[in-house]
């Protein structure tokens, strides 16, 4: 195909288009390689800086002890239930996130033309992130239950949203439902996606879904996180639009939510809803599989601004393969790594 690119454009000479044609691929890979390095530092830079400003935080607040009552009401917000759990993840964001969006505006936006979505296609798309993503939840599990067997750890201590769920307050409920999900999608379905989509809609979405998969840091969330970020990046670059990905992402983090306040007692109404949710849940799975089964092979993603006979498959590889992006990997892979053995 491409020696067939390249024949079209340089008709009677194939060996000076297969020269031209392997200098646009050389070209596209580093253009890609610059841009995801820059991509991969600003994350990298972004779970960095929030870890260490966090750590900075309660480390002051213990230091403010000496000060009196006054660093002594500090200390005890900052020890706080709610601070600990969804104010101190909103305060850093609120210092870092300014930073980080700098860095990123090195890249230059592409973005699409707003599309409205149906009602029907939200709705399936809704089954198709529930379904996918519990399968891939328990998949995540099941890891984590092998490791929990050869380790003797609690499989509990490999998930840091158990530990948000066990102690929520208004504040938590409200970062976890609400402004995390907004958050993210910014990041990840708007920032990343529409500065990779010159390279192609394939590129931006699983580029975008790794990394927001990976930006988790544990095993379980990277792969359902992963696997909901390929669904919503898809509906990035078809919408163009923020709207869909906030929505569906509140309802899944919502439903979450509510499910655990709904049977945080021992009550048979908790047992009921538990198992009209374990059945609801298995609909969505096989509903998820049907739909992927009908609608896989219909799938039609843009090329961005590839040169003509230049693929995915060409360039992929310089997403990655980048300092940037490797620093990101290493750090959330050290984090997987503690989450799963040393926390």
């Amino acid at each position: 195909m491409y020696g067939d690119a390249a024949n079209h454009e340089y008709g009677e000479n194939p060996e000076q288009g297969a020269e031209l044609l392997q200098e646009k691929r050389k070209t596209c890979r580093r253009q890609l390689r610059c841009t995801c390095t820059v991509l991969g530092w600003s994350l990298t830079l972004f779970i960095v800086l929030t870890l260490c400003i966090s750590l900075l935080i309660q480390l002051g607040a213990e230091a403010l002890l000496s000060f009196g009552n006054g660093g002594s009401v500090l200390y005890d917000i900052v020890n706080s239930n709610w601070f600990a759990m969804g104010g101190i993840t909103l305060l850093t964001y609120a210092i870092v996130l300014p930073f980080i969006f700098a860095i990123m505006s090195r890249v230059p936006e592409n973005r699409t033309e707003p599309k409205k979505m149906r009602f029907r296609k939200f709705v399936m798309f809704f089954v198709l992130i529930q379904g996918g993503g519990t399968f891939f939840n328990f998949i995540g599990n099941m890891i984590n239950f092998t490791v929990s067997m050869f380790s003797g750890r609690s499989m509990l201590d490999m998930n840091p949203v158990n530990t948000l769920l066990d102690g929520m307050d208004l504040l938590t409920i409200l970062y976890i439902a609400l402004l995390g999900p907004i958050i993210e999608e910014y990041i990840f379905r708007w920032k990343l996606v529409n500065r990779l989509r010159a390279y192609g809609d394939r590129t931006a979405i699983v580029y975008s879904a790794l990394m927001f998969g990976l930006m988790h840091g544990n095993v379980t969330q990277f792969l359902y996180a992963a696997f909901i970020g390929l669904i919503l990046g898809y509906i990035s670059v078809k919408t163009g639009r923020l709207l869909y990905n906030c929505l569906l992402h509140i309802l899944v983090n919502s439903g979450s939510v509510l499910l655990v306040l709904l049977t945080s007692d021992q009550s048979v109404l908790s047992v009921v809803i538990s198992l009209g949710t374990l059945f609801v849940t298995l609909a969505m799975v096989v509903g998820a599989i049907v739909i992927t089964c009908i609608k896989a092979g219909k799938l039609r993603l843009g090329t961005g601004s590839l040169p003509d006979g230049v693929m995915h498959i060409d360039i992929a590889s310089a997403a990655y393969l980048n300092s940037g992006t490797i620093a990101f990997i290493v750090v959330c892979v050290g984090m997987m790594l503690f989450y799963l053995f040393a926390s």
